[in-house]
Protein backbone atom coordinates (compact mmCIF):
# COMPACT_ATOMS: atom_id res chain seq x y z
CA UNK A 1 0.00 0.00 0.00
CA UNK A 2 1.01 3.53 -0.75
CA UNK A 3 1.71 5.71 2.17
CA UNK A 4 0.00 9.07 2.84
CA UNK A 5 2.97 11.00 1.59
CA UNK A 6 2.92 9.26 -1.76
CA UNK A 7 -0.83 9.97 -2.21
CA UNK A 8 -0.33 13.67 -1.47
CA UNK A 9 2.50 13.85 -4.00
CA UNK A 10 0.37 12.19 -6.70
CA UNK A 11 -2.50 14.64 -6.07
CA UNK A 12 -0.17 17.62 -6.37
CA UNK A 13 1.27 16.26 -9.61
CA UNK A 14 -2.24 15.90 -11.09
CA UNK A 15 -3.26 19.44 -10.05
CA UNK A 16 -0.10 21.02 -11.47
CA UNK A 17 -0.51 19.13 -14.71
CA UNK A 18 -4.14 20.28 -15.02
CA UNK A 19 -3.20 23.92 -14.45
CA UNK A 20 -0.48 23.76 -17.10
CA UNK A 21 -2.91 22.21 -19.61
CA UNK A 22 -5.56 24.88 -19.00
CA UNK A 23 -3.05 27.72 -19.31
CA UNK A 24 -1.77 26.40 -22.64
CA UNK A 25 -5.35 26.04 -24.03
CA UNK A 26 -6.15 29.81 -23.56
CA UNK A 27 -9.22 29.29 -21.44
CA UNK A 28 -8.21 32.06 -19.00
CA UNK A 29 -7.89 34.64 -21.75
CA UNK A 30 -11.33 33.73 -23.11
CA UNK A 31 -12.87 34.05 -19.68
CA UNK A 32 -11.28 37.48 -19.27
CA UNK A 33 -12.83 38.76 -22.48
CA UNK A 34 -16.37 37.67 -21.59
CA UNK A 35 -19.03 40.43 -20.96
CA UNK A 36 -20.33 39.33 -17.61
CA UNK A 37 -23.60 41.23 -18.20
CA UNK A 38 -24.33 38.97 -21.14
CA UNK A 39 -23.60 35.94 -18.97
CA UNK A 40 -25.71 37.29 -16.11
CA UNK A 41 -28.52 39.27 -17.83
CA UNK A 42 -30.36 39.93 -14.57
CA UNK A 43 -27.46 42.01 -13.27
CA UNK A 44 -25.91 39.50 -10.97
CA UNK A 45 -22.42 40.52 -12.10
CA UNK A 46 -22.90 44.31 -12.31
CA UNK A 47 -20.96 46.71 -10.13
CA UNK A 48 -21.88 50.02 -8.53
CA UNK A 49 -20.14 52.10 -11.22
CA UNK A 50 -21.48 50.19 -14.24
CA UNK A 51 -23.21 52.21 -17.02
CA UNK A 52 -26.60 51.56 -18.68
CA UNK A 53 -26.70 49.66 -21.96
CA UNK A 54 -30.33 50.49 -22.90
CA UNK A 55 -30.92 50.89 -26.68
CA UNK A 56 -30.84 54.38 -28.30
CA UNK A 57 -34.17 56.01 -29.08
CA UNK A 58 -35.41 55.66 -32.68
CA UNK A 59 -35.29 59.39 -33.25
CA UNK A 60 -31.61 59.56 -32.43
CA UNK A 61 -29.73 61.94 -34.71
CA UNK A 62 -27.31 59.14 -35.54
CA UNK A 63 -30.05 57.21 -37.38
CA UNK A 64 -32.11 60.15 -38.84
CA UNK A 65 -31.93 60.25 -42.65
CA UNK A 66 -30.48 63.39 -44.21
CA UNK A 67 -33.15 64.94 -46.49
CA UNK A 68 -32.36 68.01 -48.57
CA UNK A 69 -35.09 70.60 -47.96
CA UNK A 70 -33.79 72.76 -50.80
CA UNK A 71 -34.60 70.01 -53.29
CA UNK A 72 -38.17 69.77 -52.01
CA UNK A 73 -38.59 73.55 -52.17
CA UNK A 74 -37.28 73.67 -55.73
CA UNK A 75 -39.77 71.06 -56.89
CA UNK A 76 -42.64 72.89 -55.17
CA UNK A 77 -41.94 76.27 -56.73
CA UNK A 78 -40.84 75.29 -60.21
CA UNK A 79 -42.43 72.06 -61.37
CA UNK A 80 -45.40 71.31 -59.11
CA UNK A 81 -48.49 73.37 -58.27
CA UNK A 82 -48.29 74.39 -54.63
CA UNK A 83 -51.42 74.27 -52.50
CA UNK A 84 -51.88 77.26 -50.20
CA UNK A 85 -54.86 76.85 -47.89
CA UNK A 86 -57.60 75.60 -50.19
CA UNK A 87 -56.44 77.44 -53.33
CA UNK A 88 -54.17 75.71 -55.85
CA UNK A 89 -51.69 78.26 -57.18
CA UNK A 90 -49.45 77.51 -60.12
CA UNK A 91 -46.19 79.47 -60.23
CA UNK A 92 -47.25 80.84 -63.63
CA UNK A 93 -50.41 82.32 -62.04
CA UNK A 94 -48.50 84.48 -59.56
CA UNK A 95 -48.53 88.12 -60.81
CA UNK A 96 -45.25 89.83 -61.54
CA UNK A 97 -43.75 91.45 -58.47
CA UNK A 98 -45.37 88.97 -56.09
CA UNK A 99 -44.13 85.75 -54.51
CA UNK A 100 -45.89 82.60 -53.35
CA UNK A 101 -45.79 83.97 -49.80
CA UNK A 102 -47.83 87.00 -50.94
CA UNK A 103 -50.72 84.86 -52.15
CA UNK A 104 -53.94 84.43 -50.19
CA UNK A 105 -55.54 81.05 -49.47
CA UNK A 106 -58.47 82.51 -51.43
CA UNK A 107 -56.38 83.56 -54.44
CA UNK A 108 -58.68 83.82 -57.50
CA UNK A 109 -61.57 82.21 -55.58
CA UNK A 110 -62.94 85.75 -55.32
CA UNK A 111 -62.18 88.00 -58.29
CA UNK A 112 -62.90 91.49 -59.57
CA UNK A 113 -65.97 91.22 -61.78
CA UNK A 114 -65.64 94.84 -62.88
CA UNK A 115 -63.94 98.01 -61.68
CA UNK A 116 -64.89 101.64 -62.33
CA UNK A 117 -64.84 104.89 -60.39
CA UNK A 118 -68.52 104.42 -59.55
CA UNK A 119 -68.70 100.68 -58.85
CA UNK A 120 -66.48 97.78 -57.86
CA UNK A 121 -67.93 94.32 -58.33
CA UNK A 122 -66.54 91.19 -56.65
CA UNK A 123 -67.59 87.70 -57.72
CA UNK A 124 -67.09 84.32 -56.07
CA UNK A 125 -65.31 82.07 -58.56
CA UNK A 126 -65.29 78.65 -56.97
CA UNK A 127 -67.52 75.61 -57.24
CA UNK A 128 -69.02 73.47 -54.55
CA UNK A 129 -70.54 74.21 -51.15
CA UNK A 130 -69.34 76.71 -48.59
CA UNK A 131 -68.92 80.48 -48.55
CA UNK A 132 -66.07 82.96 -48.14
CA UNK A 133 -66.29 85.79 -45.61
CA UNK A 134 -65.07 88.93 -47.41
CA UNK A 135 -65.88 91.48 -44.71
CA UNK A 136 -62.76 93.44 -43.63
CA UNK A 137 -60.96 92.60 -46.88
CA UNK A 138 -59.25 95.59 -48.45
CA UNK A 139 -59.65 97.00 -51.95
CA UNK A 140 -56.41 98.90 -52.38
CA UNK A 141 -55.70 101.26 -55.26
CA UNK A 142 -52.62 103.37 -55.99
CA UNK A 143 -53.84 106.39 -54.01
CA UNK A 144 -56.63 105.12 -51.84
CA UNK A 145 -58.42 102.12 -50.45
CA UNK A 146 -61.77 100.86 -49.23
CA UNK A 147 -62.55 98.20 -46.63
CA UNK A 148 -65.32 95.74 -47.48
CA UNK A 149 -68.02 96.37 -44.90
CA UNK A 150 -71.03 94.50 -43.55
CA UNK A 151 -74.52 93.92 -44.91
CA UNK A 152 -77.89 92.36 -44.06
CA UNK A 153 -78.25 88.84 -45.41
CA UNK A 154 -82.02 88.45 -44.88
CA UNK A 155 -84.03 91.62 -44.41
CA UNK A 156 -86.93 90.80 -42.09
CA UNK A 157 -90.14 92.85 -42.26
CA UNK A 158 -90.34 93.23 -38.46
CA UNK A 159 -87.74 93.57 -35.73
CA UNK A 160 -84.13 94.65 -35.94
CA UNK A 161 -82.01 93.92 -38.99
CA UNK A 162 -78.38 94.26 -37.89
CA UNK A 163 -75.72 94.06 -40.55
CA UNK A 164 -73.33 91.10 -40.46
CA UNK A 165 -70.35 89.75 -42.37
CA UNK A 166 -70.76 89.26 -46.12
CA UNK A 167 -70.39 85.59 -47.09
CA UNK A 168 -70.03 84.95 -50.80
CA UNK A 169 -71.01 81.45 -51.86
CA UNK A 170 -70.56 80.02 -55.34
CA UNK A 171 -71.71 82.48 -58.05
CA UNK A 172 -72.50 85.25 -55.52
CA UNK A 173 -71.66 88.85 -56.45
CA UNK A 174 -70.97 91.87 -54.25
CA UNK A 175 -71.58 95.22 -55.94
CA UNK A 176 -70.06 98.20 -54.14
CA UNK A 177 -71.41 101.56 -55.30
CA UNK A 178 -68.92 104.36 -54.74
CA UNK A 179 -69.53 108.01 -53.91
CA UNK A 180 -73.32 107.84 -53.66
CA UNK A 181 -75.68 109.70 -51.34
CA UNK A 182 -77.78 106.63 -50.65
CA UNK A 183 -79.64 106.30 -47.37
CA UNK A 184 -80.21 102.76 -46.18
CA UNK A 185 -78.38 99.65 -45.03
CA UNK A 186 -76.15 97.44 -47.13
CA UNK A 187 -78.10 94.31 -47.95
CA UNK A 188 -78.54 91.17 -49.98
CA UNK A 189 -81.28 91.30 -52.57
CA UNK A 190 -84.25 88.94 -52.51
CA UNK A 191 -87.49 88.31 -54.38
CA UNK A 192 -89.39 90.97 -52.45
CA UNK A 193 -86.69 93.59 -51.88
CA UNK A 194 -88.22 95.99 -54.43
CA UNK A 195 -91.03 96.78 -51.99
CA UNK A 196 -88.47 98.67 -49.88
CA UNK A 197 -87.99 101.36 -52.53
CA UNK A 198 -90.29 103.65 -50.59
CA UNK A 199 -88.45 103.04 -47.32
CA UNK A 200 -84.86 103.73 -48.45
CA UNK A 201 -83.23 106.07 -50.93
CA UNK A 202 -80.69 104.16 -52.94
CA UNK A 203 -78.65 105.11 -55.99
CA UNK A 204 -79.08 103.00 -58.02
CA UNK A 205 -82.53 102.14 -56.77
CA UNK A 206 -83.52 98.64 -55.71
CA UNK A 207 -84.58 96.34 -58.56
CA UNK A 208 -88.18 95.39 -59.26
CA UNK A 209 -89.41 91.99 -60.33
CA UNK A 210 -91.34 91.09 -57.19
CA UNK A 211 -93.82 88.21 -57.38
CA UNK A 212 -97.38 89.34 -58.14
CA UNK A 213 -99.56 89.69 -55.00
CA UNK A 214 -102.02 87.20 -56.52
CA UNK A 215 -101.61 83.84 -58.22
CA UNK A 216 -104.09 84.50 -61.01
CA UNK A 217 -106.82 86.98 -61.85
CA UNK A 218 -109.37 84.49 -60.60
CA UNK A 219 -108.19 85.43 -57.08
CA UNK A 220 -109.67 88.90 -57.73
CA UNK A 221 -112.94 87.83 -59.31
CA UNK A 222 -115.05 88.58 -56.24
CA UNK A 223 -113.89 92.20 -56.08
CA UNK A 224 -115.59 95.11 -57.80
CA UNK A 225 -114.44 95.87 -61.31
CA UNK A 226 -112.95 99.20 -60.19
CA UNK A 227 -110.92 97.44 -57.51
CA UNK A 228 -109.73 94.74 -59.91
CA UNK A 229 -108.57 97.36 -62.39
CA UNK A 230 -106.60 99.19 -59.71
CA UNK A 231 -104.85 96.04 -58.48
CA UNK A 232 -103.85 94.91 -61.97
CA UNK A 233 -102.58 98.42 -62.76
CA UNK A 234 -100.00 98.30 -59.98
CA UNK A 235 -96.43 97.88 -61.10
CA UNK A 236 -94.15 95.18 -59.77
CA UNK A 237 -93.15 95.79 -56.13
CA UNK A 238 -95.49 98.81 -55.95
CA UNK A 239 -97.13 99.51 -52.62
CA UNK A 240 -100.74 100.81 -53.06
CA UNK A 241 -101.41 104.44 -52.18
CA UNK A 242 -103.28 105.09 -48.98
CA UNK A 243 -105.65 107.69 -50.53
CA UNK A 244 -106.83 105.68 -53.55
CA UNK A 245 -110.53 106.11 -54.33
CA UNK A 246 -112.26 102.75 -54.26
CA UNK A 247 -115.76 101.55 -53.29
CA UNK A 248 -115.76 101.68 -49.52
CA UNK A 249 -118.19 98.79 -49.28
CA UNK A 250 -115.82 96.43 -51.09
CA UNK A 251 -114.27 95.34 -47.81
CA UNK A 252 -112.54 92.25 -49.17
CA UNK A 253 -110.83 94.33 -51.84
CA UNK A 254 -109.71 97.01 -49.37
CA UNK A 255 -108.27 94.33 -47.05
CA UNK A 256 -106.45 92.73 -49.98
CA UNK A 257 -104.91 96.04 -51.04
CA UNK A 258 -103.75 96.86 -47.54
CA UNK A 259 -101.93 93.52 -47.50
CA UNK A 260 -99.79 94.27 -50.57
CA UNK A 261 -96.42 94.98 -48.97
CA UNK A 262 -92.93 93.70 -48.33
CA UNK A 263 -94.18 91.94 -45.22
CA UNK A 264 -96.87 90.02 -47.10
CA UNK A 265 -94.49 89.12 -49.92
CA UNK A 266 -91.86 87.98 -47.42
CA UNK A 267 -94.33 85.82 -45.50
CA UNK A 268 -95.48 84.20 -48.73
CA UNK A 269 -92.15 83.61 -50.45
CA UNK A 270 -89.40 83.51 -47.78
CA UNK A 271 -89.51 79.72 -47.92
CA UNK A 272 -88.88 79.59 -51.67
CA UNK A 273 -85.61 77.94 -52.64
CA UNK A 274 -84.76 80.94 -54.84
CA UNK A 275 -85.93 83.63 -52.41
CA UNK A 276 -82.44 85.02 -51.82
CA UNK A 277 -80.63 86.61 -54.74
CA UNK A 278 -77.00 85.96 -55.67
CA UNK A 279 -76.38 89.71 -55.45
CA UNK A 280 -75.27 91.70 -52.41
CA UNK A 281 -75.20 95.50 -52.51
CA UNK A 282 -73.05 97.93 -50.56
CA UNK A 283 -72.78 101.72 -50.74
CA UNK A 284 -69.64 103.69 -49.83
CA UNK A 285 -69.33 107.46 -49.74
CA UNK A 286 -65.69 108.18 -50.57
CA UNK A 287 -64.05 107.93 -53.99
CA UNK A 288 -60.69 106.15 -54.02
CA UNK A 289 -60.07 105.08 -57.65
CA UNK A 290 -58.24 107.03 -60.34
CA UNK A 291 -60.54 108.05 -63.18
CA UNK A 292 -57.87 107.33 -65.84
CA UNK A 293 -55.62 104.43 -64.84
CA UNK A 294 -55.13 102.44 -61.67
CA UNK A 295 -53.87 99.16 -60.24
CA UNK A 296 -56.38 97.68 -57.82
CA UNK A 297 -55.56 94.86 -55.40
CA UNK A 298 -57.99 92.75 -53.42
CA UNK A 299 -56.34 91.76 -50.12
CA UNK A 300 -57.65 89.40 -47.45
CA UNK A 301 -57.59 90.12 -43.70
CA UNK A 302 -53.92 89.16 -43.53
CA UNK A 303 -52.92 91.46 -46.37
CA UNK A 304 -52.46 88.57 -48.82
CA UNK A 305 -53.32 89.00 -52.49
CA UNK A 306 -56.66 87.57 -53.63
CA UNK A 307 -56.92 89.29 -57.02
CA UNK A 308 -55.36 92.06 -59.09
CA UNK A 309 -57.00 94.38 -61.65
CA UNK A 310 -55.40 97.02 -63.86
CA UNK A 311 -56.99 99.58 -66.16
Amino acid sequence: MMGPKIIVILVLVVLVGGIVFVARSGVFSKLGSLNLKSVFPLGGATTANSTSTSPKPQNSTTTKPNISTSTVATKTTSTVSSVVGHATIKPSDIPAGFTAEDMSPYFHQVRFNSVSTSKVSLAAKFSGPGAIDVTDWLIKANRGSQVVGTAINIYYPVGDNPEGDVYLSSSNVLNMYIGTNSVGPNLRLNKCIGYLKGSFQYNPSLPGGCPAPYSSKSDLSSFTGQCQNYITSLGSCQVPKSNVLLPQNDYACLAFIQNISYRSCFNTHAGDSNFLSNEWRMWVSGKFLDSKHDVVKLLDRNGKLVDLYSY
